[in-house]
């Protein structure tokens, strides 16, 4: 199976959706996908790409594999819980993790 086709399907399943759910959303058509996934294809055009990360709401670095996959899903778990969240749980989540952060950055300068 094709990397890139598995690193768009780990994202959808992060985020909740079906790939047939992300190529209707991101006006792309699955057949483009399930070539990739089957290794007709080997890439996909720029736009294509492009449409699909916008859909997910990641980078195109993450959908090519470049990101780290730990931060994909926290992201994406961030995605699912941040509307169950009240507006001050937000800030205080953000707060948090500015937090850790900056105690990091302390740390590696040491």
């Amino acid at each position: 199976m094709n990397e890139l086709y598995e690193n768009i399907a780990r994202l959808c399943r992060n985020a909740g959706l079906s790939v047939s759910a992300l190529c209707e959303s991101a006006g792309v058509s699955p057949g483009i996908l399930s070539d990739l996934k089957t290794g007709r294809k080997k890439s996909i055009n720029t736009e294509t790409l492009a449409k699909l990360a916008k859909a997910l709401d990641v980078s195109t670095d993450r959908l090519l594999g470049i990101a780290d996959p730990l931060e994909d899903e926290f992201i994406a778990y961030y995605g699912q819980v941040s509307r169950q969240l009240t507006e001050s749980d937000r800030r205080e989540l953000m707060a948090l993790v500015r937090l850790k952060a900056e105690m990091k950055k302390g740390h590696d300068q040491k």
